[in-house]
């Protein structure tokens, strides 16, 4: 079974951000190179807020990734999580 965490995330200035490579160079990959994670995106739609997903093995290795990420420089706000 996989775990999915989905996120939205927004920029804490002004800049808006019509695709995902925009968003990265800006704030970097946010999670998708990490390797507790198997399977991510993340989808710009012109503003200033992407929406992250983020599959990982379990729910705990969702935690311990949480646990060691570091500061961030945009509001991540909690949309859905499900196990697969």
């Amino acid at each position: 079974m996989a775990f999915t965490h989905i996120s939205t995330l927004t920029t804490n200035n002004s800049n808006t951000y019509a695709s995902a490579d925009e968003w990265i160079a800006e704030h970097g990959t946010c999670g998708l190179n990490n390797a507790l994670v198997i399977n991510g995106n993340i989808v710009a739609d012109g503003t200033g807020t992407v929406t992250r997903t983020l599959v990982y093995a379990t729910r705990d290795d969702r935690a311990s990734h949480v646990a060691s990420r570091p500061a961030l420089t945009f509001t991540a706000a909690f949309v859905s999580e499900s196990i697969d």
